[in-house]
């Protein structure tokens, strides 16, 4: 940044609170109020959960997961789609060619280090966390089972789970990044504003951005920031935890190969959550625990703060483009490792059903399922079917606050590294583009993880009972869960369990390992063709038998010579399924003295029929080694069993190590980047806010991640961390979706502004709606509550355009006393609330009516002052939430200031 530049944005950086100068290498530079406000918030919730991590859990699930879902649902589903909306409009018209920055600006990176470094911040760890077990958990969940909705089948069920992955990873997901990150570029890059969030909120409020507001606006974004980030932090350290610890005890295929074979190892993950070890038992090496798992938070923190004090242009740079080179490898692996048709069919099947079903679950508020189960008494389901009511909490609204937490982060950050992009290019780069990888990602390791699950539940993996019995150990010792791996189980199990497939043909050793596909014969013989008797070659199956006996057995009346014959022969065998059977002298026509009994005497060396007729293989074929019952694994061991399935220990190996160490620099680069964007909020947007606030703030978001690791670590799983992670998110975002509408508000007045469409210095209310100039205002306030029909009278007779305004006394004493009795009435019936509660609710009803006549009245002061300022929806916030300083603010103005002429003159005519 030049100095003109950052001389510019220091100027409003001064005029807000702030301490230190705002020179490029001082020595501390912060805004108090925001730093320490939301520093003492953060820091007392770390050291509650830490103290009472319990009551903390307890409270943080009633929050996140009953009032926010019971109250807010139809809110945060909304929501999105009104963004997306906004977004897609500014992208597709005129408004799309506006630049971040003066018209001569070129980007600062290139595409692809751009996008390596937005994608990189904006997934973080949950890319692989869920990467396989999303998909795989909706297609067994029981919601979307084709017996639970009661249609489709489990082919359905397959590319609908997908389609639900791809919705919480999608176009929804990316929308607070973009609408967040194009309203500060343009804010920055165009106007010249420090890049916080406050100012985001410019085309609305002003100068209001440089007083509290603006400090409660960067407050709550820097809250929210740390918790949405804290939510990948807890994720991502669970799942490396799991790794590291399959990697020191040698787990692959159910056998754990490094634990040393002495009766003191034989629960080696005894120290683990939940579990404890007996008498002269010892836990080996890594366990999965939050003690562990704070540890991997703190070398993370350690990691993050050194790239974060290296800055953009080098540690975050560096890291983003090594990371998604990574990611980009592992997901190509598995593509060509695995079932690689397949899964580009199901990526092409499943990006048509997204776009035809995207209108439907894209409003999805599961109004009916969250009356919950029927025998509660509030209205469930007669018939028992259909989704669970905690569902949409669990996963969609989780998903919305995560996104939504994580917004002014990942926009600041977009924001930093998009200088010299058009708006137009912006979007699509922010929204559409990540979104289609999202698709590919999800589509490659979903549709691998549902193939593995269906080969599991298909061969009777899934159903065996009390499956660790029959556990082998292989050459090393048996892990815990070795009954959801096939290779656990000896051939002569897989026989007996049937644990396996049995076709109606001989599979093709060729073909995908020998699985897939028949094997097919080559089968010469005479037809019919006309009059005459011709060879003819055809290929057909190659049958198998279902047992033994059946194996031994001649299927076929061809045995019999010519001497045995006797009257008509039996030209078919029922029983057999041999394609070639034939029966000497059933034959007629052209071919029948051409087919001679050598022909079809299955012991003849010649033999043109009967080729099976004898000694056919086997049907059954035991279940492949690398099938993994994934259903009945934790969520962060999915992804390494589906990985550790594509080859031997070894190799698999290799390619988990590659997954861990991707794993761990997205979570780095997400740490740093959101460290980063904190320090810049918390300083007013400065850019380059000094070394030691950055490393504050990167130990603040790891204690944090720890403190919600720990607040589930009473519990007998890692259940309640995972419930304190999600909680976390979804309180967060709540409030954050009230300043995302706004943002996407400002930015669509700021881009009309930029086209020449709006001025910038249009006519507003001559008075904020949330200032207090004076005392005597406070009496305005006062009368506006007591007295509000008195005001509204007194604005009516002033503006005029209403019925009785042709004699202004009369309508002053006419809708005064009628509004005054509205407000009255509603105070009377809330009153009478003790005596029956209904009352309230009729109070809350005639409120309503109330604020809407009040949002006609400033609606209608707007349009004849000529206010360009507000909309009719604002009035109509402004009404219901904030009716005595909109009563008071439209009295001051219609007071001080007069009818412009054109106006007054048209009332005249």
């Amino acid at each position: 940044m030049d100095d003109a530049a950052f001389d510019a944005m220091d100027a409003h950086s001064q005029r807000c609170n702030h301490v230190g100068r705002g020179d490029k290498g001082s020595n501390v530079y912060v805004n108090p109020v925001v730093a320490i406000t939301s520093f003492l918030t953060i820091w007392i919730f770390v050291i509650v959960c830490i103290v009472q991590p319990d009551h903390m859990l307890r409270a943080m699930n009633i929050l996140a997961f009953s009032w926010i879902p019971e109250v807010w649902t139809w809110l945060y589903i909304v929501s999105q789609n009104v963004w997306i909306v906004v977004l897609l409009y500014l992208c597709f018209s005129k408004l799309g060619n506006l630049k971040l920055g003066k018209d001569d600006d070129v980007p600062e990176y290139s595409f692809a280090t751009w996008f390596s470094m937005l994608f990189s911040a904006g997934v973080a760890v949950g890319l692989f966390y869920y990467s396989v077990a999303e998909p795989m958990y909706y297609y067994k969940s029981g919601r979307w089972e084709s017996e639970t909705r009661g249609y489709g089948n489990d082919n359905e069920d397959s590319t609908h789970a997908l389609m639900v992955t791809w919705f919480h990873w999608g176009l929804h997901g990316w929308i607070p990044y973009t609408t967040i990150g194009a309203i500060m570029a343009m804010m920055t890059y165009r106007r010249g504003y420090p890049m916080t969030v406050r100012y985001c909120l410019w085309p609305l409020i002003g100068e209001k951005c440089y007083g509290w507001i603006g400090d409660v606006v960067d407050t709550l974004s820097v809250v929210t920031t740390v918790f949405g980030v804290c939510t990948s932090l807890g994720l991502g350290a669970m799942q490396v935890n799991q790794g590291l610890q399959r990697l020191n005890h040698g787990l692959y295929r159910g056998t754990n190969f490094e634990i040393p074979n002495e009766p003191k190892y034989s629960t080696p993950t005894c120290g683990g959550t939940g579990s404890t070890c007996g008498p002269d038992k010892e836990s080996y090496g890594i366990q999965v625990n939050v003690g562990t798992q704070i540890a991997i938070i703190i070398v993370i923190t350690a990691m993050a703060t050194t790239s974060v004090v290296s800055g953009v242009n080098r540690g975050i740079v560096n890291l983003s483009r090594v990371n998604f080179a990574l990611g980009m490898f592992l997901c190509l692996s598995v593509l060509f490792l695995g079932e690689t048709y397949f899964i580009l069919d199901a990526i092409v099947q499943t990006f048509g059903y997204y776009i035809w079903y995207i209108t439907k679950i894209a409003f999805q508020t599961d109004a009916f399922e969250r009356l919950g189960p029927k025998g509660l008494g509030n209205g469930g389901a007669p018939d028992g079917l259909g989704g669970s009511d905690s569902w949409l909490t669990g996963w969609t609204l989780f998903y919305w606050g995560w996104w939504i937490s994580w917004g002014p982060f990942v926009g600041i950050f977009l924001a930093k590294i998009s200088k010299g992009r058009t708006l137009r290019q912006f979007i699509i780069g922010t929204l559409l583009i990540p979104s289609v990888y999202s698709f590919f990602w999800f589509g490659v390791f979903g549709s691998e993880g549902i193939r593995m699950q269906r080969l599991a539940d298909g061969s009777g993996l899934c159903k065996v009972k009390n499956a660790t019995a029959y556990c082998t150990g292989l050459d090393g010792q048996a892990a815990k869960t070795c009954g959801a791996y096939a290779a656990q189980f000896s051939q002569a199990d897989k026989e007996s369990l049937g644990l396996g497939w049995t076709p109606k043909c001989v599979l093709d050793p060729g073909y995908h390992n020998g699985f897939g596909r028949c094997k097919s014969f080559e089968w010469t013989r005479y037809v019919e063709v006309g009059d005459e008797c011709v060879k003819s070659t055809t290929w057909v199956d190659t049958p198998c038998c279902k047992s033994k006996k059946e194996c031994d057995a001649t299927k076929a009346p061809a045995v019999r010579s010519p001497r045995q014959l006797v009257g008509k022969p039996a030209c078919q065998n029922s029983d057999s399924n041999d394609p070639t059977q034939m029966v000497w002298g059933c034959l007629t026509g052209a071919c029948k003295d051409k087919v001679t009994w050598d022909l079809v005497n299955p012991d003849s060396s010649t033999k043109m029929y009967n080729h099976f007729a004898k000694g056919q293989t086997p049907c059954f074929v035991p279940a492949q080694d690398s099938v993994v019952c994934l259903s009945k694994q934790g969520m962060t061991d999915i992804l390494f069993d589906q990985i550790s399935s594509y080859g031997p220990r070894g190799f698999t190996d290799l390619i988990n190590v590659i997954a861990l160490i991707a794993l761990v620099l997205y979570f780095v680069t997400s740490s740093d980047s959101g460290s980063l964007v904190v320090d810049i909020i918390s300083a007013n947007g400065h850019p380059e806010p000094p070394v030691w606030q950055r490393i504050l703030w990167a130990c603040t978001e790891g204690a944090t991640a720890c403190a919600l690791l720990a607040a589930g670590r009473n519990l007998p799983s890692s259940d309640g961390s995972l419930k304190a992670l999600q909680s976390a998110s979804l309180f967060t975002g709540l409030p954050y979706t009230f300043i995302l509408f706004w943002a996407a508000q400002s930015l669509y007045l700021c881009c009309r502004e930029e086209a020449g469409d709006l001025d910038k210095d249009r006519c507003a209310f001559k008075l904020f709606i949330l200032d207090i100039p004076d005392t005597q205002y406070l009496k305005r306030l006062a009368t506006s509550l007591i007295a509000p029909g008195f005001v509204m009278g007194r604005v009516i007779k002033k503006v005029g355009g209403w019925p009785f305004s042709d004699k202004p006394d009369v309508a002053f004493v006419v809708w005064a006393v009628f509004y005054q009795g509205i407000y009255l009435m509603a105070v009377i019936f809330v009153l009478c609330t003790p005596a029956l509660y209904q009352w309230c609710i009729i109070g809350l009803v005639t409120y309503l009516g109330f604020a809407t006549f009040l949002a006609f009245l400033r609606t209608h002061v707007r349009v004849t002052y000529k206010i360009e300022h507000g909309d009719m929806l604002t009035d109509l916030i402004c009404a219901v939430f904030l009716p005595m300083f909109t009563l008071a603010q439209m009295d001051i103005h219609v007071e001080e200031e007069e009818i412009p002429a054109e106006i007054e003159d048209a009332k005249r005519v």
